[in-house]
């Protein structure tokens, strides 16, 4: 190739996208006056094509592979650093799609400092656009470079990593967004940016906890949020959501007088500010936890209040809930006829706003019910229902293995309870299982 036509096919392969003879020109001060020549000269031997909107492209990939690769070092970052600064004197410079253009040239300029900002500015406009793949892509790279620079700003540090954290969550990799949570340095934080890490913190251990079944760092990362939200202004709601999670995973551990200290935090910060959602929220984990406890009359007088609550708000949200915290309390004083009832209403209420959460304790307590009535295939079809509003809960195996057994389908019964044990639940879960697969195995 003439000198000119390699020096243009070596700056189209680092533009990489949209090529132009304007801002190959930019990139190329020798080839500015003739760079639209020189790209029809790479057209005409084939290496580049004519697409859409007058734009060119390489007519095949290994093309732009090669002419890339075979670029010095130092003559690729240069090429890197002027399309970027080319880029964003561009229109597209504002566009989620620019800004991650612009970022990862400078980065492969090699220049963090200006990398940076404009991939963390990417990945917020992706997140803002529900893309979680794409925000989380940049925002990790953003991270990555910051945390390698000589200077660590703790709110960019907070913001970026939060921010890629809940992205994680969202694409089910709450393992990775707990390892960047972990790794936040916040000691010399403001008030503002350690609460939004307490929060995250609390978000992401209930993450954790709830679709990967990690119980010591679900548990470890809301206790570390709790610690960063004791005394800041404004943290009540976080505090509020990180006793209530601590309290259910708890639970799920067997450690039934831990989870009623932290429930009863939350009833008490909520009556303190009259408080009446998350107040019938807290009487409702309250009762669930009592009725674990073994102390029914407590538990009863504390769903009937957050029933009472419940109906003079007239939501429909706290109404699901305060039902579903009934139906537990007859299923454990055997009034099976009252908890079908009071499930029931839970589920409708919960199927009308979209609760998962009630909606997956109203089917549980009907199937129990259905047990103590003596019908043991309406059990099962309730527990079976539990796998389409989550099929990857411990829980769900378990109450699954337990109406498979009821209607005497054994070795379906020691299926789910080994998939369930396979998931390392808590305790209390575990030692149900256990019960359930010895039982089975025995009957087998």
């Amino acid at each position: 190739l003439p000198e000119p036509s390699k020096r243009a096919l070596e700056a189209a392969a680092v533009i990489g996208q949209d090529l132009v003879g304007e801002i190959l020109g930019e990139i190329e001060p020798r080839l500015a006056d003739e760079s639209e020549s020189w790209l029809d000269d790479l057209a005409e031997r084939g290496l580049l094509k004519w697409g859409p909107e007058g734009l060119l492209d390489f007519r095949h990939g290994v093309v732009r592979d090669v002419a890339y690769q075979q670029l010095v070092r130092d003559r690729r970052r240069a090429l890197h650093h002027r399309v970027a600064e080319a880029v964003a004197k561009r229109p597209v410079a504002s566009t989620p799609e620019g800004a991650s253009r612009i970022g990862t040239h400078y980065d492969r300029a090699g220049d963090t400092q200006a990398a940076v900002p404009h991939l963390a500015r990417a990945g917020r406009a992706y997140a803002g656009l529900d893309a979680p793949a794409e925000a989380a892509a940049h925002l990790r790279r953003a991270l990555e470079l910051s945390r390698a620079s000589a200077n660590r700003e703790p709110r960019f540090e907070i913001e970026t990593g939060t921010l890629l954290a809940s992205a994680l969550n969202t694409l089910d990799q709450s393992g990775e967004a707990a390892e960047v949570l972990e790794a936040i340095e916040h000691a010399s934080a403001a008030p503002e940016d350690r609460l939004r890490l307490a929060a995250a913190s609390i978000e992401g251990g209930w993450a954790r906890f709830s679709a990967g079944n990690d119980q010591v760092r679900g548990r470890r990362l809301v206790e570390r949020g709790l610690s960063l939200a004791d005394g800041l202004p404004d943290a009540y709601r976080t505090i509020t959501l990180g006793h209530s999670y601590l309290a259910r995973m708890l639970t799920f551990d067997g450690e039934v007088a831990e989870a009623t200290r932290h429930i009863r935090r939350v009833t008490e910060l909520a009556e303190g500010r009259a408080d009446q959602p998350i107040l019938v929220l807290g009487l409702h984990n309250e009762s669930a936890v009592l009725c674990d406890a073994g102390r029914l009359a407590s538990a009863r007088s504390t769903a009937l209040k957050a029933l009472e609550l419940a109906r003079a708000s007239e939501n429909d949200l706290l109404l699901g809930v305060a039902e579903v915290a009934m139906a537990k309390v007859h299923v454990f004083a055997g009034e099976p006829d009252e908890a079908l009832f009071a499930a029931a209403r839970g589920l409708e209420m919960s199927e009308r706003v979209g609760q998962v959460g009630a909606r997956y304790n109203a089917s549980l307590w009907s199937g129990y019910a259905h047990l103590l009535a003596g019908k043991p295939g309406s059990a099962r079809d309730a527990f079976e229902q539990l796998a389409e509003i989550n099929d990857t809960w411990p829980t769900t195996f378990l109450h699954r293995a337990r109406g498979q057994l009821e209607v005497g389908a054994i070795e379906r019964a020691a299926e789910l309870a080994g998939e369930c044990l396979e998931r390392t639940p808590g305790r209390m879960v575990r030692a149900r299982e256990l019960a359930i697969l010895g039982l089975a195995t025995g009957l087998g």
